[in-house]
């Protein structure tokens, strides 16, 4: 439909600068026309193309595609933490999971959990090639309130999904975060071959539903690398 139309601008301007020129008495009239007609039939040719011929100017340089199969690697941080003193942090030897312990005083007023890790892109490529990659919480525990199935992490003002943000430190490529119906999610399109940095992930959580996880209670987070590791992030109150 674009080109349907290109094309109709083009041939109605030269269509146009040629009545003018023949019809028009005016000298003055006829040259102004017509050169206006032409300029806009050549500024159609040159930005949008005709007839299957591809526009002589671009808008900018093209962008190849993102390339199918990304590959990621991604390993959890000491930067990750909670806003409790723990009695204890453990990150797993492939740096996978982290596990905190931490005393019922210190669970019960849990009002915030950071997610970090490092990313690396393993893809093989030119130096040229685009990857795409997408990181997001893909599950929120609950806690058991007056026997009801209550999950920990707060939502956002409008109540449309879990109130999680994410960041990036020097991640390869442009990452953007996008709202969807549960945790929304951070994506990248135009991540070159290579590349490391680090994302990070607050969410924010509920000291009264927190209060209720029982002595010995486990809850944990999960965050999806698309392409990479499923993380897992542990909280189990000590009593």
């Amino acid at each position: 439909m674009a080109f349907e139309m290109a094309e109709a601008i083009f041939v109605v301007a030269l269509i146009g600068a040629a009545l003018g020129y023949r019809y028009l008495k005016q000298a003055k009239a006829r040259k102004q026309v017509a050169a206006g007609g032409l300029l806009v039939a050549l500024g159609v040719a040159l930005f949008a193309g005709v007839f299957g011929f591809p526009a002589l100017l671009a808008a900018g340089p093209a962008v190849p595609p993102a390339a199918a199969g990304s590959l990621w690697t991604a390993e959890l941080t000491t930067a990750s933490d909670t806003d409790r003193t723990e009695a204890s942090e453990v990150v797993s030897p492939d740096a996978q999971s982290i596990q905190y312990i931490m005393t019922d005083a210190n669970m019960d007023g849990l009002g915030d959990v950071t997610i970090a890790f490092d990313l690396l892109n393993q893809n093989v490529g030119e130096s040229t090639t685009l990857w795409s990659g997408k990181v997001a919480v893909s599950f929120i525990p609950t806690v058991k309130v007056t026997n009801i199935d209550t999950p920990i992490a707060n939502f956002t003002a409008d109540l449309s999904r879990y109130d999680v943000t994410y960041t990036d430190t020097d991640a390869p490529g442009d990452w953007v975060q996008k709202p969807d119906s549960y945790s929304g999610y951070m994506e990248v399109r135009n991540a070159a071959t290579g590349g490391s940095g680090t994302i990070t992930i607050g969410i924010p959580t509920a000291p009264s539903v927190a209060d209720d996880l029982p002595a010995g209670g486990i809850i944990y987070f999960l965050v999806s690398v698309v392409g990479g590791p499923e993380l897992k992030v542990i909280l189990i109150e000590s009593g």
